[in-house]
């Protein structure tokens, strides 16, 4: 197989931020329900593994930054909240629920992080946003 298109990026971070917001709307109001399904983990792993083709191209899409950063996001919402994990569970996975959710949340938050650090790090974008940005060096 040929290197996939680079326009392929922002089409498959398009598809999890409709997955997450599918998943924020299914909550409701009381805040209750996953946030974290097995759909989402399959778009982020596409997207993580995509991400060493097109490295610059990753670091400079809003869209794929957005996708990466929501999935770290949902921890420190869930942190800062004080959210248990049983309001997170998905009602289908019966007596299993709990070890699901760690996996969908495993799954998803470490493809998040290889989706970043693969765009930042290959596209040589970590010291220098480092050392020029302004404050860098205090």
């Amino acid at each position: 197989c040929g290197t996939p298109p680079a326009a392929l990026l922002d089409k498959i971070a398009q598809e999890v931020m409709k997955e997450d917001q599918r998943l924020q709307e299914a909550q409701g109001p009381k805040m209750k329900g996953p946030i974290y399904s097995t759909m989402l983990c399959h778009l982020l792993f596409a997207l993580a593994v995509m991400v060493p083709a097109h490295p610059k191209e990753a670091a400079q899409s809003s869209t794929v930054r957005g996708a990466a950063f929501a999935q770290l996001i949902k921890v420190q919402h869930i942190v800062a909240q004080g959210i248990l994990p049983k309001a997170l569970y998905e009602p289908a996975d019966g007596e299993r629920a709990k070890l699901f959710l760690y996996v969908r949340a495993t799954a998803c938050v470490r493809s998040a992080l290889q989706t970043i650090m693969a765009s930042w790090f290959a596209a040589d974008f970590g010291a220098r946003f480092m050392i020029s940005e302004e404050g860098g060096k205090d």
